[in-house]
Formats: C-alpha cells, structure tokens, sequence
C-alpha cells in the first residue's frame, strides 16, 4: 500500500481534539505568557530605577562642577580638616524652590594638608569635596534623607588654589 494512502486513510479518522489536549495547551500558554509578563514587569522596574540613578547621576556632576566652579576661597568650599558638610534639595531638573524634590544632595569639604611637600604644615594644600545624592522616591517607608538605601550617585573631587 502506498503510505500516502495510508496517511489520508487516517487522517479521515481524526474528528477534533479532546478536551484534555486543549487544557494542556491553555495550561502551557499560561505559563508562556506568566513567565514573559514577569520579565516586562521586572524589566520596567530595572528601567525607572536606572533613569532615577541616571538623573542623580547628572545632579552629582552639575553640583561638583558648579563647587570647582565656585573658585578655592568661596564660603560653600570652606572647610576643616574633620569636614564640613552642606546639604540641599532639588528636583529633577536641579531647581532648588520646586514643590516636588526629590533629591536630597549632601557634599562635605575636607582641608587637606599634604606634609611631604615640605610647605608650612598649618597652610591648606588642597579641598575634597565628597558629594551624594540620595532620591527619596527610593525605600519611600523610611523618611530619613540620608538613607543608603536611597544613595543613587556619590562623587568625589579635589580642588586646589
């Protein structure tokens, strides 16, 4: 016999797909679908999450140019040899007054003296400045700016006279 023959000849037998055929593939679809909506799911997180880091991010570099900017002997550049921390907070777009701030930014400058030069031991050699951003949509149950948990940028710099 020829198999195509044979082929047709059972094809005709075939009225349609059971019921269990039918839960099976609904049962694998579903899993398909769950396991693809949780990677879009996650993947939308992992994208706000790193445009909130990249915003901080792009905060923490206009801060510090703006303090190198300032010049050595301005009064947000003065420090001691423990620290002096200042702080503010803006919103996305750096505006310091709007309704909505979510960053919290916080620098510290730092005198440092560099003995080995053989300079006078009480003159100032240099300033670090140690910059942090922090953005308060991050861990919104915790109201502490300062929460490492929120930190999205840190940067550190070192001006000279």
């Amino acid at each position: 016999m020829d198999k195509l023959y044979i082929l047709r000849i059972s094809l005709r037998d075939v009225k349609g797909l059971s019921l269990l055929e039918v839960l099976i593939a609904i049962i694998i679809l579903a899993i398909t679908l769950t396991s693809i909506s949780y990677f879009f799911s996650t993947a939308r997180s992992n994208i706000e999450a790193f445009g909130h880091m990249r915003c901080g991010l792009v905060l923490a570099q206009d801060k510090m140019e703006e303090l190198k900017d300032l010049g050595y002997f301005h009064d947000d550049l003065s420090g001691d040899f423990s620290g002096k921390t200042h702080s503010d907070r803006v919103d996305s777009a750096g505006v310091p007054d709007a309704d909505d701030r979510p960053f919290y930014r916080e620098w510290t400058v730092y005198d440092i003296d560099n003995p080995a030069d053989g300079t006078d031991p009480d003159e100032v050699d240099y300033k670090r400045v140690e910059l942090a951003v922090y953005d308060q949509r991050l861990n919104p149950g915790n109201v502490t700016l300062k929460d490492i948990n929120k930190l999205v940028a840190e940067l550190r710099t070192y001006i000279s006279p």
